[in-house]
């Protein structure tokens, strides 16, 4: 209210006396400061509106205006100047302050239009009138004012128009009904307008203007209205009485307005008859408006709510004053907002703006001033009682058609919009979001992140929620320009505190790529219908894990688990960048720099975060912002996954392992986002921040650098595309692995961990066989026994009569002399006796006598019959051995020479320690050995000088090498129970195994002579070591038939002992004729001379003296006084008889070799000549080494030697007597220390030495292709009978006849025999024998070299077979039961090739992995192997229906295949020089696997690294599963191109170039199709596979859009679905079919509203999903080859101009148009000749239809063809006579419609006024 002017303002103060002027005149003061307070613009005066600014100050109410009479300035502004100066304004100040300023307050209500209201009163209803009044102020138009400036100058206008008005208040005394006059004379209904004004009567209401300014203020009117106007007061009316005007009415014709030309109808009416007409009211007015959105939220741009609903409510009142209201019709507000409602004239109703849940107010200003939305007592309307709650609504009353309504939509939105940093709602700084109105009204707005930021917050609580300050409509909103992170690298990230040890990966696009990929860049915003939106840019950045590592489970011990360099193997290196510290150590260690804090048990922590670059601070740098949620309500697809594989433990027991296939309990899902930490699982499936790594059972790498991996695979989804961050950390595991052990206790079979290395017995060599050379050939030796048994049982009966008789008869004369003579002959005898004594003749003296006799005597003929029975049995036992040098033909000559001999086995287990060096100065990591022995056994071997030189002696001084330097440690439980210390028992060792190694070298050197010593290494050393060997084999070797051989000698005692008796040749035999004769008299008298009847046998001395020596050695020589042809049939003769073994040439009988029957010697155990030369060379069992010098044999020796106890222990299984003696003084330099001791067991006992333990003693047998074998072999005669039976009769008769004659001393006598006879013999024999025959036999033999087997044999007793045990040994193809399988130990791993994600490959490339092999065999031998595709248990289809049409490549070499070939790798390596005591290496080759046509993903596919003999034998069967090792390659994805897509030849056909427009369909029907059957989209998926389709299906096709965008501008905004903002997916599952089909509607987008018209192009896009953040393009996404082309034209076209050219009009369009083809019933044109070429009117110049369609030319051209959208026409004037047309003044009309546009939208009508023909012309246009 303006302050009213005080009633005497005080006069101006008195100015000050004049003082003396000064020397210098001083500056003038400053102004006071309430002047220069209020002199806001520095001009030097207070204005009015500067004044009103300080006198509302000062005012208690906050929204009163002020209002400044003239005559209260006039009494301040002394000099009229319009403004107050200093002095001027400081008197108004003093007024203020002096309490003389006061003011009337006037109440103001809204302002009222006077159009039909008249007759203005007021009615006071108080029941104390008078108390206030009110007026009516006039206005001047239907603005109200509503600023102070705005009501002074309304007060000016006003004083200017009545110079008496006042707002002094009216006296009290004014009657109550009229109304206060303001002085204004006019009745108000003069004015447009009033303006109902309240004031206190008699002053009541006037306030003093405080002197200062007022600190606190109220709202005004409320106020005002409580305190100065009291109710009674107030309770008035205005009232004036309302007059529509007159309505014209308009029968049967549209309503065109008051202008309307009227129709008239006649009807006939004849009399007496009914006629009837129908007449039709078409009297309407038009109600125009709009709904409409304020301006500063549609840019100053009107800007309607389309499709607002308008209720129009018609209201009728009846007689007493009440009204009510029938049912609304409803109306639509068109895209735009505008509506036009037709009403009949004067009626009343009332219009409800609503649209869903907006908030609609109706302005009473219309477009000049908006409203805001009021809540209001709720109004029911209609018969349906519809509610109004809200000034949402206009009553218009007698409608007369001028009526215009506006309402505004101040619908408020909330919107979360911004750019950030993941799921963590932090914002980015420095982006522009670019927002467009999606129906096209308003220019697109450009809003950085601040502006944004300023938005209004919903709520303090939700900080990113804030009001949208635009209108509630559709948007397009773009992330157009996004901040740079390309600042923001992993190295800034790792500087950052905490971050040192993390790895990091960066995303694969910048920020506008990564939303424009997944169809985010534009969104939509549905305001118009919904009442919240986002549109929240959430860039997921560098996705960073950081692990650490501790001792305890407690984190603030933990410390940052860093990278190690490459091959840094020494602790704290200060050369190393990534140096090995003791963190990376977990395991067992005695090292004193470890063994007080390492422990067996690890803990790993792992932050996961992601990293951003939100911001630059002022040099440039990033301020970063790091998030770790990777949940959210927005994207419900973001998830983090983390997947362990840890190497540590081992794999069988490790489900984490990298060789083993992915576990669910490897996966982890949770990020604590406070913490950071991934949450894992402990065994009892609680969760944890940490991860626990125990090496309680872990093995130690032995390959440098010697480390275990520990991986983290992070991959976060940001729901669209994943992101990989691979980190790879390191342990070493320290402590102790064990050669050979099983890695699988639970198998049936497994590799034992004992090693057996053979020592052998010195000079117990029981065989030795020599290999000749030739691939094929061997030799080999058999040697046995036979032993026979029989007993003879024999039953004979015989009987034999036999008769015989003799006669004699004869004379006889004698003479007895002292001499005589005895002569005779037969039997007729003579004697002559003489004195002299004869002693022959048995006489004393001579004499002489003669007889002569003879007889005959007949013995026989006897008669014998026999019979004998035969029941007895013979028994045989042979026992052979035969042993073969090596079959081998890799083996051929010397190294396959076999000995067989006697020995013991060294019994150790072996294990390989990692630990720090602690004998070294920088603290390295260094594997040694330990070596636990056991004790020895005794054994017999068979092994061939191969393995002796290239297996055993390497083995056994590697041993003792390694104990020697220190780097194998011992432990012996024999020797520690006899109080041995470590370096005693280093020492005994060293010597035992430095005395094996001597007896090995002296045995081999002994028994096979090499004539290629490894020695020998330069010409002049295989010269000498040639000429050694030659005189060493000279030595050792001669002639089988040689007399020093085994056979030679044996037998060659043999012949000599025979050939001497057979030649009486006492040197050679013992048995010859001379000792028989002497032997014969001694065995005559050895024997009784009387038995029976028989009494005084005589000796046979005087009867061989008889027959002299010489004479009977005449006759065993077969002497012979005379020879003939055929004597030497019997005559002994030395040349007949074996004479020598050995050929010599000079021999006179015979030798072995060219006699007729071969023979051989044998032995089982030592021969004696190899006794003799191991003797000779200085071998002998438990002695000191005196190799080279010669020993003295003894018989005990030799007999010791002999003993075949041990080999028959070995062979036959018996136990023998054996164990180790013999205290040896030992003194050995370990690890650079001489130690000296005892060693109380050194050499072994034989079963003849001191030994008292019996022991079964072991067979040992090499590899190597030779063989031995035992056999065994019994006949037994088990039934049998025989018969015999003889016939024989014999006659023999003797005639002799006697002569003696004797006479003196000589005797003589004659005999003479004569007998024959006669026999005969008849003899039957029949006989039957059954023998049981049984021979057992084994056969040792092994083909491959470096095999050795240890066995104990036993026999069983039930069957007679051999038993074996095997003790231990080693073996291969295949590794036999209970040995050391010599290629167990080789393991497999994979990993992916660097900087290969197998998880996702690109569509055209190959899946890469590393292939490590690690060869840990026992005896760190080459390998051969192989490797095999695997399935895993993880997979359960079809057999290797995980790996169809995959092809495996690797190194190049594509041969290996699913159920195909072994592929195979030879001579893996294991150590880097090839020995024991080498350095542990890996091999490593790459596996390349490209792709086939059935699948993009598999699963559960392994490499199984297989031995290949082993599995070569598998192939038929082996005993167990090969030796092997199955690593699996884990998940193989390759990322699928994403599928085509094309338009259907109907859509190319139609919309390839397409106009729309309301005149032709608002429906833009497409059908897209996939070109591509073998890459199918997700909806082709077929539940059940039926089809057998679905490997062919993209499985992440997300959506398939319809996209425009202007020609070659901007983004691609994707097309709605229909009657809605949603982005249209067109996926189907008929794409391959009849495609998929999309109605598009183009008004549902706003195309069709006028203000998007114009070229569009427009494409299909396949979105794809599921890729790496680094995938190609082609992963992501497909389109059309070729776009199609829209032009939206909803606008008519219009002429622009127009031209003639003699008789051709030119009319240019604003765009292309088409003409109408004519019509001779309605025209599309109007013409007529108005007036000639001078100007006169023509009086009927109508042009008939007739004539236009015959004579007339229209034509319409286009930009494209003629350079002008034009549409002419030629008028058919000419200078022919018989010309159509005459020249003059023409006037052409187009009519409506006729001419349209390429849309159809057709041209309003058109006249033009034009001359043709004509010198000069004048036009016209409308």
């Amino acid at each position: 209210p303006p302050p009213s002017p005080p009633p005497s303002p005080p006069p101006p103060s008195p100015p000050p006396p004049p003082s003396p002027p000064p020397p210098n005149p001083p500056p003038s003061p400053p102004p006071p400061s309430p002047f220069i307070d209020t002199d806001v613009d520095n001009s030097t005066a207070v204005s009015k509106e500067e004044f009103s600014v300080y006198a509302a100050a000062r005012l208690e109410y906050v929204d009163a205006f002020i209002v400044i009479p003239d005559a209260f300035w006039n009494t301040f502004d002394v000099d009229s100047s319009g403004d107050l100066s200093s002095t001027e304004f400081m008197n108004v100040v003093a007024a203020f302050h002096s309490g003389a300023v006061v003011g009337t307050p006037w109440l103001v209500y809204p302002l009222a239009e006077t159009s039909y209201l008249t007759n203005f009163y007021a009615s006071d209803l108080a029941t104390t009138t008078g108390q206030s009044a009110i007026a009516a102020a006039p206005n001047p138009n239907t603005t109200m004012p509503v600023t102070t400036t705005s009501w002074q100058i309304w007060y000016e206008n006003v004083t200017a128009s009545f110079s008496d008005f006042s707002f002094a208040s009216p006296s009290s005394s004014t009657d109550f009904d009229v109304l206060a006059t303001l002085g204004v004379d006019d009745e108000p209904e003069i004015n447009p307008a009033i303006i109902p004004m309240v004031v206190r009567t008699d002053d009541a209401g006037r306030i003093v203007l405080s002197g200062d300014e007022v600190s606190s203020q109220v709202s005004g009117f409320d106020a005002l209205l409580s305190a100065s106007f009291p109710i009674a007061s107030v309770n008035l009316k205005l009232i004036a009485t309302e007059q529509l005007y007159d309505v014209v009415h308009v029968f049967n014709t549209e309503d065109e307005g008051y202008d309307t030309e009227q129709s008239e109808t006649i009807t006939k009416i004849s009399h007496l008859s009914v006629a009837g007409v129908d007449i039709q009211d078409n009297t309407v007015v038009t109600v125009s408006g709009m709904v409409r959105f304020p301006d500063y939220r549609t840019s100053d741009v009107v800007c309607g709510l389309p499709y607002a609903v308008i209720n129009a409510y018609r209201q009728q009142c009846g007689n007493d004053g009440s009204c009510t209201y029938e049912e609304a019709d409803e109306y639509t507000a068109d895209v735009l907002g505008y509506f036009e409602i037709s009403v009949t004239p004067g009626d009343t109703y009332l219009f409800h703006a609503s649209y869903g849940d907006h908030s609609i107010c109706y302005s009473e200003d219309g477009f000049d001033a908006e409203c805001s939305t009021k809540t209001i007592t709720t109004m029911t309307l209609g018969p349906s009682e519809d509610t109004v709650t809200t000034n949402s609504y206009v009553l218009l009353e007698a409608i007369d058609g001028s009526e215009s309504i506006v309402f505004y939509d101040t619908t408020e939105r909330t919107v979360d919009v911004g750019l950030y940093a993941g799921a963590c709602g932090t914002s980015y700084e420095g982006y522009t979001m670019l927002i467009t109105p999606a129906n096209g009204c308003g220019a697109a707005l450009s809003v950085t992140d601040t502006d944004i930021s300023g938005w209004t917050l919903t709520d303090a609580n939700t900080p990113n929620i804030r009001y949208w300050p635009y209108a509630a409509m559709d948007y397009y909103i773009q992330l157009d320009v996004a901040p740079s992170v390309s600042a923001l690298t992993e190295t800034v990230i790792l500087s950052d505190s905490g971050n040192s040890a993390a790895t990091c990966t960066a995303p694969g696009s910048n920020i506008l790529t990564f939303f424009r990929d997944r169809d985010e860049l534009v969104r939509t915003l549905g305001f118009l219908d919904t009442a919240y939106a986002t549109a929240t840019y959430q860039y997921h950045g560098y996705l960073c894990a950081n692990p650490t590592i501790g001792s305890t489970t407690t984190v603030t011990f933990a410390v940052d688990w860093p990278l190690i360099d490459a091959d840094e193997t020494c602790l704290n290196a200060a050369t190393a960048t990534n140096p090995l510290t003791s963190s990376h150590m977990i395991g067992t260690s005695s090292s004193t720099e470890l063994s007080s804090t390492i422990t067996t048990k690890k803990y790993a922590w792992l932050q996961v975060f992601e990293a951003h670059c939100t911001s630059l601070d002022d040099s440039g740098s990033c301020v970063n912002t790091y998030c770790s949620t990777f949940s959210s309500e927005t994207n419900t697809d973001l998830s983090i996954s983390v997947r362990l594989n840890e190497d540590v433990a081992p794999q069988l027991s490790n489900l984490c392992h990298s060789s083993n296939e992915p576990d669910d309990s490897c996966y982890f899902s949770t990020v604590d986002e406070t913490s950071q930490f991934v949450q894992f699982t402990d065994s009892a499936g609680a969760t944890t921040d940490y991860r626990e790594i125990n090496a309680g059972s872990a093995k130690p790498n032995l390959v440098s650098p010697y480390r275990r991996s520990i991986f983290f695979t992070v991959v976060r989804n940001d729901g669209w595309s994943s992101t990989t961050t691979e980190v790879e950390r390191e342990l070493v595991a320290l402590g102790s692995k064990v050669r050979g052990e099983s890695s699988d206790y639970s198998a049936r079979y497994t590799s034992t961990k004992e090693f057996y290395a053979t020592a052998p017995i010195r000079g117990l060599v029981y065989a030795v066989v020599h290999d000749p050379p030739g691939g094929d050939s061997y030799a080999s030796i058999a040697q046995g026994t036979n032993i026979e048994l029989e007993l003879g049982l024999l039953t004979t009966r015989s009987a034999n009569v036999a008769s015989s008789w003799c006669m004699d008869a004869g004379v006889g004369v004698a003479i007895r002399t002292s001499l005589g003579l005895s002569a005779g002959s037969g039997y007729v005898n003579g004697e002559i006796n003489f004195d002299t004594a004869n002693p022959n003749t048995n006489t004393d003296g001579m004499g002489f006598s003669a007889g002569i006799g003879g007889g005959r005597e007949e013995d026989g003929p006897s008669v014998s019959v026999s019979a004998e029975t035969d029941n007895g049995w013979d028994f045989h036992m042979t026992l052979n051995r035969n042993l073969d040098s090596s079959l081998d033909p890799a083996l051929a000559g010397r190294p396959g020479d076999v000995l067989l001999g006697g020995g013991f086995e060294i019994v150790y287990v072996m294990s390989d320690i990692l630990d720090l060096d602690d004998g070294a100065s920088d603290n390295c990591l260094a594997v040694t050995q330990e070596v636990e022995w056991y004790p020895r056994k005794p054994t017999s071997y068979i092994i061939n000088v191969f393995t002796i030189e290239d297996k055993i002696l390497p083995e056994l001084e590697y041993l003792r090498d390694g104990i020697l330097d220190g780097t194998i440690s011992n432990s012996d439980a024999e020797l520690e129970a006899v109080s041995r210390d470590t370096d005693e028992i280093a020492a005994i060792w060293a010597d035992r195994l430095t005395t094996a190694i001597t007896d090995w070298t002296n045995t081999i050197d002994w028994t096979t002579p090499d004539f290629n010593p490894a020695s020998a290494t330069t010409e002049l050393l295989k010269e000498d070591a040639q000429t050694s060997a030659e005189t060493k084999f000279a030595n050792m070797g001669d002639s089988f038939t040689s007399n020093t051989g085994i056979f030679g000698a044996r037998f060659k005692e043999k012949i000599d002992d025979a050939y001497g008796a057979y030649t009486r040749k006492s040197s050679l035999s013992n048995y010859t004729f001379d000792e028989d004769w002497d032997d014969l008299e001694h065995v005559w008298d050895s024997m009784s001379s009387s038995y029976g009847r028989v009494s005084g046998l005589s000796g046979l001395s005087n009867t061989m003296g008889m027959i002299k020596e010489n004479v009977a050695k005449g006759i065993v020589d077969g002497n012979s006084e005379n020879s003939y042809a055929n004597e030497n049939r019997w005559k002994p003769a030395e040349g007949s008889w074996v004479e020598t073994y050995q050929k010599t040439g000079t021999e006179t009988g015979k030798n072995v070799f060219n006699s007729e029957e071969p023979n051989k010697a044998w032995s089982r155990g030592m021969n004696d000549l190899a006794i003799e030369s191991a003797l000779e060379n200085g071998l002998e069992p438990n002695t000191e080494d005196s190799y080279g010098t010669p020993i003295s044999s003894s018989e005990a020796l030799i007999t010791k030697m002999q003993t075949m106890d041990m080999i028959d222990s070995s062979v036959f299984g018996m136990d023998t007597k054996f164990n180790f003696g013999t205290s040896k003084t030992v003194s050995q330099t370990i690890a650079g220390t001489v130690v000296s001791d005892t060693d109380p067991a050194s050499e072994p006992n034989l079963p003849s030495d001191t030994a008292t333990t019996e022991e079964n003693v072991y067979l040992t047998f090499s590899g190597g292709g030779h063989a031995l074998e035992f056999s065994s072999s019994v006949s037994d005669n088990i039934d049998s009978w025989g018969y015999s039976w003889s016939l024989e009769a014999e006659s023999e008769i003797t005639n002799n006849m006697d002569i003696e004659l004797t006479a003196a001393v000589a005797y003589t006598n004659w005999h003479y025999h004569d007998s024959g006879g006669k026999s005969v013999a008849l003899e039957h024999a029949m006989a039957w024998a059954k023998y049981g025959e049984l021979e057992t036999s084994y056969t040792l033999s092994d083909p491959d070299h470096g095999d050795k087997f240890v066995i104990q044999v036993k026999f069983d007793k039930r069957f007679g077979t051999p038993i074996f045990q095997t003790i231990g040994g080693a073996s291969k193809c295949p590794g036999e039961p209970n040995t050391m399988w010599r290629e167990q130990g080789l393991e497999l791993s994979i990993a992916a090739a660097d900087g290969i994600n197998n998880e996702f490959i690109a569509p055209d490339a190959s899946a890469l992995f590393d292939i490590t092999i690690t060869n840990e065999s026992p005896y760190r031998e080459g390998q051969i192997f192989g490797l095999l595709l695997a399935s895993g248990s993880n997979y359960a289809g079809d057999t290797y229906g995980n790996m169809k049409d995959l092809n495996f490549i690797i190194n190049g070499n594509d041969k290996m295949s699913p159920m195909g070939d072994l592929f195979h790798l030879h001579d893996i390596p294991a150590t880097d020089d090839g020995s024991m005591s080498g350095n542990l290496v890996n091999s490593v080759v790459s596996l390349r696997i490209e792709r086939g046509a059935m699948a993009h993903s598999y699963e559960s596919i392994g490499l199984t690294l297989i031995s290949e003999c082993e599995w070569a034998l598998s192939r038929s069967q082996i005993y167990r599963a090969p030796i092997s090792h199955t690593a699996y390659l884990g998940d193989i994805k390759w990322e699928k191109k994403c599928p085509s897509v094309t338009w259907d030849e109907g859509t190319w056909n139609t919309y390839a170039n397409y106009v729309a427009s309301t005149e032709t369909s608002n429906l833009f029907n497409v059908t897209l199709m996939n070109p591509d059957p073998m890459n199918l989209w997700s909806d082709d998926y077929v539940d059940g596979d039926t089809k057998g389709t679905n490997h062919l299906v993209h499985e992440d096709v997300q959506f398939i859009r319809l996209q425009f965008r202007r020609p070659g501008t901007g983004e691609w905004i994707s097309a709605w679905e229909a009657g809605a903002t949603d982005s249209a997916d067109l996926q189907c599952s008929q794409a391959r079919g009849e495609g998929c089909s999309f109605e598009w509607d183009l008004e549902n987008q706003y195309f069709l509203n006028g203000l998007k018209d114009g070229p569009w192009e427009i494409r299909a896009k396949v979105f794809c999903s599921g890729y790496d953040s680094f995938a190609t393009t082609d992963v992501r996404g497909s389109v059309t080859d070729d776009t199609l082309y829209m032009i939206a034209d909803v606008t008519s076209p219009y002429p622009s101009s127009h031209e003639v050219y003699g008789n051709v009009l030119f009319v240019d369009f604003s765009e292309e148009i088409s003409c109408p083809q004519l019509d001779s019933d309605v025209s599309a044109y109007s013409i007529s000749r108005t007036a000639d070429c001078d100007g006169n009117a023509v009086a009927d110049g109508t042009v008939s239809s007739a004539d236009i369609l015959l004579h007339y030319a229209f034509q319409c051209l286009t930009d494209e063809t003629n350079g002008r959208n034009s549409w002419t026409m030629t008028i058919p004037i000419s200078s022919a006579a018989s010309s159509k047309a005459e020249a003059g003044e023409y006037t052409v009309a187009i009519n409506d419609g006729y001419l349209t546009d390429t849309g159809g939208n057709g041209a309003s009508s058109f006249t033009i006024t034009e001359s043709f023909g004509c010198s000069s012309s004048s036009s016209s246009s409308s």
